[in-house]
């Protein structure tokens, strides 16, 4: 069994097979609702702490909410609860043996944590999740890739590991990968890493939740809307005060200014026009608020894209890296 996991500051993503799933990154205690006219997607696991929730029940009914952001959280234990809660995620199976585990990390983080984060992933992991019986996971093979590779792997390869285009893994490839804290700009040639034109801007998507949430502070009180509430917010550019839509487009395009200002200043220091690159792929959680202006920027560039499944990309790409291997 082959999971591609790629836990992030906001969501944690899961591919397996031809199998997707998503949950936001946070932790907390274990309130549920008293009642309710739908089933709810709840996951809940027995720890050494006692009952924690993860992901989207946190954020309905927890009352103490955990979020590290801080590059040493993958040594703590909201991540390693966070890792637990995806295994869960990627299968109902009781035992799974023999399994790989692929994520990745930040570039600028990489080479430093690579072997802290295989130590998390590595070995047997029992899960005890309320609602089913016992699941044991030995994972026996933990790959660590930078993260951009998995959107370089998922248009290079097919769901069975398969070449599709050589030209991405034996050419040189520009790929923008916008997350929530960090946005790396990695220049690949025979799929490895080119250190002077590879590089990273510290903002993401988080830094506009942020300025949003600050902008909503002072025009809106009393509201004190949650980080993925605003998120919401940004996608639709209005949020819902006192009984009516308030227009965010202009707040929103203010932040937005900023960052997508320093990416292309970054982009342009390290390709200028891309006039090296065979292609530009521009990937991440990120990429629906920042896109087009890059599209726009690299314009003359024939082969630009926001690839398919952007928020997915990496995660189906450590996948298809993993199927890749295992053919080997």
């Amino acid at each position: 069994m082959i999971i591609g996991i790629d836990i992030g500051y906001a969501f944690t993503k899961i591919a397996v097979n031809s199998h997707t799933g998503i949950f936001p990154s946070v932790v907390g205690s274990p309130e549920t609702a008293s009642f309710s006219l739908t089933d709810t997607h709840r996951i809940a696991l027995e720890t050494d702490d006692g009952l924690v929730q993860v992901g989207q029940a946190v954020l309905d009914q927890s009352r103490f909410v955990s979020r590290p952001e801080d590059r040493g959280w993958i040594s703590s234990d909201e991540y390693r609860w966070l890792y637990l809660a995806a295994l869960s995620e990627s299968t109902t199976t009781f035992y799974a043996s023999n399994v790989m585990v692929v994520t990745g990390l930040p570039i600028a983080y990489y080479r430093d944590d690579k072997e802290t984060l295989r130590s998390v992933m590595l070995g047997e992991h029992r899960i005890q999740r309320e609602g089913r019986k016992e699941q044991r996971f030995v994972v026996t093979e933990c790959r660590v890739i930078p993260q951009p590779f998995g959107t370089l792997f998922s248009a290079a390869f097919d769901p069975n590991g398969e070449v599709v285009d050589p030209d991405l893994l034996t050419g040189r490839v520009g790929i923008v990968d916008i997350g929530g804290h960090t946005t790396n700009l990695l220049s690949a040639h025979k799929a490895q890493d080119i250190d002077r034109e590879t590089g990273s801007v510290d903002m993401g998507a988080w830094d506009i939740v942020r300025s949003v949430k600050e902008y909503l502070a002072t025009c809106t009180p009393g509201l004190a809307p949650s980080d993925y509430d605003v998120i919401e917010a940004i996608k639709n550019k209005s949020i819902l005060y006192l009984g009516e839509d308030i227009d965010l487009t202009d707040a929103v395009e203010e932040s937005l200014r900023h960052f997508r200002r320093q990416v292309i200043a970054e982009a342009t220091h390290l390709w200028n026009l891309g006039e090296a690159l065979k292609a530009i792929l521009i990937t991440g959680g990120g990429a629906h608020l920042i896109g087009p202006d890059l599209l726009a920027h690299f314009s003359r560039h024939k082969n630009v894209q926001v690839v398919d499944s952007p928020v997915f990309a990496n995660s189906i790409g450590y996948v298809r890296f993993g199927r890749y291997l295992e053919e080997r």
